[in-house]
C-alpha cells in the first residue's frame, strides 16, 4: 500500500506497539514486510530488531519453533555486523537444541548463505549443518539446498562421509538423487574411496529408479565424471538411452544425453537426435532452450537433422528475447550446417539480441560467433567489432576475455582498420 509519510509513520507506530516482546510466534510475515520497506527509518528498524532478539532468546529457552522469525530477520542485509553476529548466535543456540522443526532446514540454508558470520561461530555453523544433513528428515525440501551450500563452505571430504552413509542406509528416500547430484558435482574434491563409493551408489540408484523424475539429475554429473572407466561410461549411456526411450518427453533427460558428445554409438546418436527433433517440433517456450542448446553442439548430426534443428532454433529466437537464449544463439552461429539461406536470419537474431544484452559477461560467445561468420556485410562487421571493443572495455579483465580479444584482432587485420571502429557506418554500438 502506498502511504503518505505521515500515515506510514502512524502505521509503523501501530505495528511496533503490536509487536511486543511477548508476541513471539507467527509474526514472520510482518517482520519481513516491515524490513523490506526502504522508507521505514533506521530507528524503527532498530526497535524491531531489539524486539526480535528478545523473542529469540525466549523462544530458544522454551524450545519454540522460531525458525520463520529467524529467517525473516536474517534476510535483512542492512543489519550492522554486531547485530548480525547476535542473530547468528541466537540461531545456532536454537539449532543446537537438536529439535527437528519444519523450518530447521530453511534456517540452516539461510545461515550458510549469509555473509558476515564471525569466524569464531563458523565451526558451530558447519557442525550443526553436518548433523542436520546426516540426520534431518530425508524428505525435507530444504535438504538439497542445505547440502548444496554446505559442501562449498566445508571440507568436502569431511562433509561427504555422513552423506555417503546416509545414501547407503536410505537409498530410496526422496533426497537420494539430490545428495548424489551434490556429491558427484564435487567429485574431484572427494577422496578416492569416497569417489568410488559415490559412483557405485549412483549406478545402484539409477538401476533401481529408471522412471524416477530426478533420474537425469543423478545421471548428468555421473556422465561428467572425468576418469570414469569406458565400461562404466557405456553402462551409464545405455541407462540414459533406455530411460529416454521409455520417457521421450523428459526434456531434462534429453538435454543431459544430448550434451554427452562422445561415447554414443552411431545408432544411439541417430535415435537420440530423432527423439529430440520430435519433441522440439511439439514443444515451444523456454523449455526448448536447454534441449536446443545441447542439440546444436552435437557433431554427429546428419545435415538434414542439423537443418531441422537450426530452423526450430531460429523460430524460437524470433520470439524469445531473453538473455538465457545465448547458448542457443551461439550454437546456431557456430554450426557448420548454417547455410547461406539461414545465415541472414541468424545474423538478424544475433544483432537484435546483442542490442539488448550485448554488454553482459556471457554475451562474449555470441559476439565471437558473429565475428567469425563470413557473410556479414561491411556495416554489420564494423558494428560487431565495435560491440566486441565495448565488451572488452567493460569486461577485459575476465579470464576468458583473451579469446574474444584474439578474435577481434584477427578480424581487425582482415577486414577493417582500428579507425573504422569509430566510424558512423551501420548501427551504433555504445559502450
Amino acid at each position: 500500500m502506498d502511504h503518505s509519510r505521515h500515515r506510514l509513520q502512524k502505521v509503523v507506530a501501530i505495528v511496533l506497539a503490536w509487536l511486543t516482546p511477548y508476541r513471539s510466534l507467527g509474526v514472520a510475515p510482518v517482520i519481513r514486510a516491515f524490513l523490506q520497506r526502504a522508507d521505514i527509518d533506521a530507528v524503527a528498524c532498530r526497535k524491531l530488531l531489539d524486539h526480535g532478539l528478545v523473542w529469540l532468546r525466549a523462544g530458544v529457552r522454551r524450545g519454540s519453533d522460531v525458525g520463520p522469525e529467524l529467517c525473516a530477520l536474517l534476510e535483512d542485509d542492512r543489519l550492522p555486523d554486531p547485530d548480525r553476529a547476535a542473530l547468528i548466535r541466537s540461531a545456532l543456540d536454537w539449532l543446537e537444541a537438536g529439535r527437528m522443526y519444519p523450518s530447521t532446514g530453511r534456517v540452516l540454508h539461510r545461515l550458510l548463505s549469509t555473509d558476515g558470520c564471525p569466524p569464531e561461530l563458523r565451526p558451530r555453523m558447519i557442525a550443526v549443518a553436518r548433523w542436520w544433513a546426516a540426520e534431518g528428515p530425508a524428505e525435507h525440501p530444504a535438504l538439497s539446498r542445505v547440502i548444496g551450500t554446505l559442501l562449498p563452505t566445508d571440507s568436502v571430504a569431511a562433509a561427504a562421509t555422513p552423506l555417503l552413509e546416509r545414501l547407503r542406509s536410505q537409498p530410496d528416500t526422496q533426497s537420494a538423487p539430490a545428495i548424489l547430484l551434490r556429491l558427484l558435482m564435487r567429485y574431484e574434491e572427494l577422496t578416492q574411496d569416497q569417489a568410488r563409493t559415490a559412483v557405485t551408489l549412483a549406478f545402484t540408484w539409477l538401476d533401481s529408479h529408471p522412471e524416477h523424475e530426478a533420474f537425469s539429475s543423478a545421471l548428468g554429473p555421473l556422465l561428467r565424471v572425468p576418469d570414469l572407466p569406458s565400461a562404466r561410461l557405456q553402462r551409464a549411456i545405455r541407462l540414459g538411452c533406455a530411460a529416454l526411450l521409455a520417457r521421450p518427453n523428459d526434456h531434462g533427460l534429453m538435454a543431459v544425453m544430448l550434451s554427452r558428445l562422445d561415447g554414443l554409438t552411431r545408432d544411439q546418436a541417430r535415435s537420440l537426435a530423432d527423439i529430440s527433433l520430435r519433441w522440439l517440433a511439439c514443444h515451444g517456450g523456454k523449455v526448448q532452450r536447454p534441449v536446443l542448446a545441447s542439440f546444436l553442439t552435437r557433431p554427429d548430426l546428419t545435415v538434414e537433422q542439423a537443418h531441422i534443428g537450426i530452423d526450430i532454433a531460429l523460430n524460437h529466437l524470433s520470439t524469445d528475447r531473453s538473455s538465457k537464449v545465448r547458448s542457443v544463439l551461439s550454437g546456431v552461429l557456430r554450426h557448420p550446417a548454417l547455410d547461406e539461406g539461414r545465415r541472414s536470419r541468424a545474423i538478424d537474431s544475433a544483432l537484435r539480441w546483442l542490442q539488448e544484452h550485448g554488454m553482459l559477461p556471457k554475451a562474449r560467445l555470441v559476439i565471437e560467433g558473429l565475428l567469425i561468420l563470413p557473410a556479414l556485410s561491411p556495416s554489420q562487421r564494423v558494428h560487431a567489432m565495435r560491440l566486441a571493443d565495448c565488451w572488452l572495455t567493460r569486461h577485459g579483465e575476465l579470464p576468458f576475455a583473451d579469446h574474444l580479444r584474439s578474435t577481434l584482432d584477427a578480424e581487425t587485420l582482415h577486414d577493417a582498420s582500428r579507425e573504422q571502429l569509430g566510424a558512423d557506418s551501420g548501427p551504433s554500438a555504445r559502450c
